[in-house]
């Protein structure tokens, strides 16, 4: 699933996406759906900048611990 982490902080986003837990949210309702099998956050450079620390925000609530190598 492609997850739109270039819209936390913009100001011309909705409100929600100027809390750093909206993208987690995501997150959590795509557990609801078995089919999404993974994410993809957009773009490469808000992953590392981090806007607002919503990408901080996924790590802590959805990836404690290690990546599983594929099958």
């Amino acid at each position: 699933m492609g997850e739109a982490l270039y819209k936390a902080g913009d100001p011309a986003q909705p409100e929600a996406w100027q809390k750093p837990a909206e993208l987690s949210r995501h997150l959590t309702f795509a557990r609801e759906h078995p089919q999404v099998r993974g994410h993809v956050f957009f773009a490469a450079r808000e992953v590392d900048a981090d806007p607002i620390g919503a990408m901080a925000r996924v790590v802590a609530d959805h990836y404690q611990r290690s990546a599983k190598p594929p099958r």
